[in-house]
């Protein structure tokens, strides 16, 4: 596995995290993230995010990466039925990713989502911060999310 999936292993919760768009009104949440290994190369993850004490965002996924080319793969799907396949660079400490595909619900209502770009960075052993720009059938791409993680139980 590499080095860099081994360093998010275990349970982050969110210190900041603050969410915006050009057409919805900017928010503040809390999110744990949770990244598990079962005795594959890749990590299993998944989030939950609340706002006021409710669950308002839920997804998970896979995350692979090949150490030999230092190329990442994720896989993932979101609670309001969007699937996500992304792909991109990781180093000893950052994740770059792009989506690559994108698959939907027939429910889901427009806007929507045309493309996601994320970056995770260790700036520390505890400390993850996860940045997501957006773009969707109405909005070009543009910042979406950033949140500051620290690990528990480090």
């Amino acid at each position: 596995m590499h080095s860099f999936l081994k360093k998010l292993l275990g349970t982050w919760k969110s210190v900041e995290a603050i969410g915006k768009y050009p057409t919805i009104k900017n928010f503040a949440y809390n999110e744990e993230l949770v990244f598990e290994e079962r005795g594959q190369p890749l990590l299993i993850y998944k989030a939950i995010t609340n706002i006021g004490g409710v669950t308002k965002h839920c997804e998970s996924g896979f995350i692979r990466a090949n150490a030999q080319n230092n190329k990442a793969f994720t896989n993932e799907a979101h609670n309001f039925g969007l699937s996500v396949v992304m792909e991109g660079e990781i180093s000893e400490n950052k994740m770059t990713l792009e989506s690559k595909e994108l698959g939907r619900l027939s429910v889901g209502k427009e806007p929507f989502v045309t493309k996601i770009a994320k970056i995770y960075e260790l700036s520390s052993d505890d400390t993850l911060i996860i940045t997501t720009d957006m773009a969707t059938t109405s909005t070009e791409m543009t910042n979406h999310l950033i949140v500051t993680y620290k690990k528990e139980n480090v």
